[in-house]
């Protein structure tokens, strides 16, 4: 919540001014919340709604707000997580990606454009099915969908981030 506080409080300042860009970090895990990580996915899935209303509450008065998408990010966070390389970001990345977001005013942004595909079939699973899929974490699916490698059913257990923070892309 206090995200949502700092970027409303700023929204003000930046209406007055009539100018000004607020860019919100939210998580492709907002879009489809896994059970694995659902308190995580409804929060970013909130917050992303949230930037949207605010987007377009401040759009009148001249004032940009950008959603980032990142998808997975190399950080310290998931250096033991075997993520895909191909769906995972490197920091600069996601600087050079907002920068771009920025000048340009685009309004909702993946740093890399294949979560857009990814998070676009992942949509459009049909709620009966998306269920029995039995997703443990995205990280998994993406894996699933975009590389030669498989589930492994050993490695449920080995993923100490979900397990024991409910965190995901």
């Amino acid at each position: 919540d206090w995200p949502a506080l700092m970027l409303g409080a700023l929204a003000n300042r930046f209406a007055d001014l009539r100018a000004g860009t607020l860019v919100g970090i939210s998580s492709v895990a907002g879009e489809r919340v896994l059970a694995t990580n659902y308190v995580y996915g409804s929060a970013k899935a909130g917050f992303t709604a949230f930037l949207s209303g605010l987007r377009n509450r401040l759009a009148k008065e001249g004032v940009h707000v950008v959603t980032v998408l990142p998808g997975f990010v190399a950080t310290k966070m998931t250096e033991d997580l075997d993520l895909p390389e191909k769906l995972t970001a490197q920091p600069d990345e996601v600087a050079e990606a907002v920068h771009r977001a920025v000048t340009v005013g685009k309004n909702v942004i993946y740093v890399r454009r294949i979560w857009q595909l990814v998070m676009l079939i992942i949509r459009n699973i049909p709620e009966g099915v998306f269920k029995k899929l039995k997703i443990c974490n995205g990280a998994r699916l993406a894996t699933v969908l975009f590389t030669n490698r498989r589930e492994d059913p050993d490695r449920d257990k080995e993923n100490t981030l979900t397990q024991q923070y409910g965190a995901g892309p």
